[in-house]
């Protein structure tokens, strides 16, 4: 999103639109993510029932259904989102080439090439981390495997609303602003991209806001290197991941007049 250094109400407005497509979208994936979820727990409460085994509850957490998942919000929110940062950058350049549909889903599927695994491992590990707690508090209380069983299956129900909200709108975000850093980088345009945190960011964050690079370089984000919000790819922790809400506006790099070059 092109904006000027002063966030005016002109150059609020691109964030505004911006929030309003991560909202509709984290929205929508959310719902999927909860039936996942909820899958997950029947399915490893039935696993206990019948065999009351720790090992065989945890094995019915399997990738496949989240990978699908995954490719979908991607392939889903990328385009929109380039598309979006699309029409600001030709605003501001209208001259500077710009990226078809194809060209952000072809970046979205390379991304998931090279790191939808990572994001799908984060996932399940976590679901089986939840179950395997709750198969260990229903032990320490003396609970009968049924009575585990129950447990693993209510626990689901009463954490997948917030887990799935928390999944949509972190892979919501990541996605997006990859789709408009690609868009930024197709366009060619002499930009320079920009950090922005929103009111109540966490610290290291706030303290990122602000922050301009060029385009191929990385923001230090908390002592991580980070091309955008959302980007783990440098090792950022899931601190510095999970229910971001920030987000990425640009600016055109004015080159220096000859005055200027001869004062530098």
């Amino acid at each position: 999103m092109i904006a000027a250094a002063n966030l005016d109400s002109k150059a609020a407005r691109p964030l505004v639109e911006w929030d309003a497509l991560v909202e509709r979208l984290a929205v929508r994936f959310a719902v999927p993510a909860h039936s996942l979820l909820n899958a997950e727990g029947r399915r490893a409460g039935e696993a206990f029932a019948k065999t009351g085994l720790e090992s065989a509850s945890l094995a019915v957490v399997v990738s496949e259904p989240w990978e699908d998942y995954l490719n979908r919000v991607w392939i889903s929110t990328v385009p929109p989102a380039g598309d979006l940062v699309n029409a600001h950058i030709l605003a501001a350049a209208p001259l500077v080439p710009t990226a078809t549909e194809q060209a952000f889903t072809d970046a979205a599927v390379r991304w998931l090439r090279l790191n939808g695994g990572e994001r799908v491992t984060a996932i399940t590990d976590t679901s089986r981390e939840e179950i395997g707690n709750q198969i260990r508090i229903g032990y320490a209380k003396s609970e009968s495997v049924d009575q585990i069983a129950a447990r693993i299956v209510k626990h689901r129900r009463s954490i997948s609303p917030e887990r799935a909200q928390t999944i949509a709108r972190t892979e919501v975000h990541a996605a997006s602003n990859f789709g408009s850093l690609e868009a930024a980088t197709i366009s060619r345009a002499p930009l320079v991209k920009i950090w922005v945190a929103r009111a109540g960011a966490r610290p290291a964050h706030a303290s990122a806001s602000g922050q301009r690079q060029q385009l191929d370089d990385t923001f230090v984000v908390g002592g991580y290197h980070m091309d955008h919000p959302g980007d783990w790819s440098g090792g950022a922790p899931a601190a510095l991941i999970v229910n971001c809400r920030c987000t990425m506006r640009y600016e055109v790099q004015l080159k220096p007049t000859a005055a200027e070059r001869r004062v530098a």
